[in-house]
């Protein structure tokens, strides 16, 4: 629907998914059958099937994958542009840079929020902050972030039709050849920086959520590695050439399931924050706007409901 609305550029092709620890795999495996009951396409296949369907990746043989046949991949940064630009055409206004500062709550109703910019009058206030939830609205729903790093490429030559989830990174390829490729480090589920031995000044920097590295020479030593380990799986990307590398943070709530709702110890604030937000913006959003435009509260956010850590 939001493909054609707002003419967002979708890679569709499915995705592979597989882990190296067996309890992962295990996980994964009761997790497909809970989406086969809903009638999802997704089912178990084997290295040589999925070479098959990707034969410029080097699958191990003995590996058994969850095939997503409907999964589809965007560029994020791209997409939400288009939001904005949509929002922007529909009258709505966007205010950048501002920064929150707090809310204005009278009779234990929100007025208005002040900013750098201003007080804005308002009687309901979204909270879509990521990592910033807690910290705007003195909460806890958020455990401590880890840090995954993004390397970008400059466009290439198709080579992967699928997103791949790989035990230590994962990778596509968009519509216009640029190759992303995400890890957080070679031992399964660690976080960058996480790894047994990481020096104290690595932690150090760690702690103040950086978005980039702090000299060039660090940077290409993180990235030269996770590149390594790509090309391990797809050779041809031996001689692709990086565009961007990034650290992103992942806001991760504490049983790592959206928390959505209305906030009920400050009426008027509304939240809306989780792990996968580029996934599940589609479906998240057209929940929203129904509770809030509507007045009603829909079954399928009940178990997602700020009140469990509030």
């Amino acid at each position: 629907k939001l493909e054609t609305e707002i003419g967002i550029d979708i890679h569709w092709g499915g995705s592979f998914e597989w882990h190296a620890l067996k309890e992962n795999q295990k996980i994964l495996t009761q997790e497909i059958e809970i989406q086969q009951g809903y009638g999802v396409p997704i089912h178990m296949i084997s290295g040589d099937q999925a070479h098959e369907l990707e034969p410029n990746v080097k699958f191990d043989k003995e590996a058994n994958m969850a095939f997503s046949e409907s999964d589809g991949a965007v560029d994020s940064n791209e997409v939400v542009n288009k939001f904005l630009k949509k929002t922007i055409n529909l009258g709505g206004q966007v205010l950048y840079p501002v920064t929150y500062e707090n809310a204005i709550v009278k009779d234990r109703k929100i007025v208005a929020v002040r900013t750098s910019i201003g007080e804005i009058e308002a009687d309901r206030v979204v909270f879509a902050c990521g990592l910033d939830t807690d910290e705007l609205l003195n909460i806890d729903v958020l455990k401590k972030s880890e840090p995954e790093i993004i390397l970008r490429t400059q466009p290439m030559k198709k080579v992967i039709d699928r997103v791949i989830v790989m035990p230590s990174f994962h990778i596509h390829q968009e519509n216009d050849g640029t190759v992303i490729i995400g890890a957080t480090n070679t031992m399964e589920e660690a976080a960058v920086g996480a790894l047994p031995g990481a020096p104290i000044s690595h932690l150090e920097r760690l702690a103040s959520m950086p978005e980039s590295f702090p000299d060039e020479a660090l940077e290409k030593q993180h990235s030269e590695r996770i590149l390594a380990i790509a090309q391990q799986f797809v050779p041809e990307l031996k001689t692709v050439e990086l565009e961007e590398v990034v650290i992103g943070w992942r806001p991760l709530p504490h049983d790592e399931r959206p928390v959505v709702g209305h906030v009920k110890n400050i009426p008027g604030t509304y939240l809306a924050t989780m792990h996968s937000g580029v996934t599940l913006a589609p479906i998240i959003g057209e929940l929203v706007a129904m509770e809030l435009l509507d007045g009603t509260e829909t079954n399928l956010l009940a178990d997602f409901r700020p009140d469990r850590f509030i």
